[in-house]
């Protein structure tokens, strides 16, 4: 009887799960045609890939060396070449990833997509920026369509 009291119990849990919203619906849908299709492709890009992550990434992929990061408008060109990486990074990671962020944002999707697989590096920037994108922009094509 215990058996059957804790099965019961436990389809019921599992019957109650709760249904997704038309807006959910209408989200996952849209970005599905986005990543499947070349709809997506004229999106422009929401670069918006967690902080810390980006700043891996271009630490990890930059080795051509300091001086190449020191043509930054927003780093101290007399101080800049005698930088570690490290330091390089803490003192300027701010302005290096809104750098970015403006720069990638004049982007297409199919655009950012050829950068970054013409290097073959940042598959894990590339998978988060592209996820945000087409969510922002699935949402708002069914906000278009009156979906809220």
């Amino acid at each position: 009887m215990k058996k059957l009291t804790i099965l019961i119990l436990l389809l019921g849990i599992a019957g109650c799960e709760k249904e997704p919203s038309l807006l959910e619906k209408c989200i996952e849908t849209n970005i599905n045609l986005f990543e499947t299709t070349s709809r997506g492709n004229d999106l422009k890009v929401v670069f918006q890939p967690d902080f810390s992550l980006y700043i891996e990434y271009v630490s990890r992929v930059w080795n051509t060396g300091i001086v190449q990061w020191c043509s930054f408008d927003f780093v101290d060109k007399n101080e800049c070449p005698n930088l570690e990486k490290e330091i390089y990074f803490s003192k300027y990671s701010n302005a290096f990833y809104s750098a970015a962020k403006n720069n990638y944002e004049q982007l297409t999707v199919k655009e950012f997509k050829n950068a970054f697989n013409s290097s073959g590096k940042g598959k894990e920037i590339k998978r988060q920026v592209l996820k945000e994108t087409y969510n922002i922009n699935a949402r708002l094509k069914c906000n278009e369509q009156g979906i809220y």
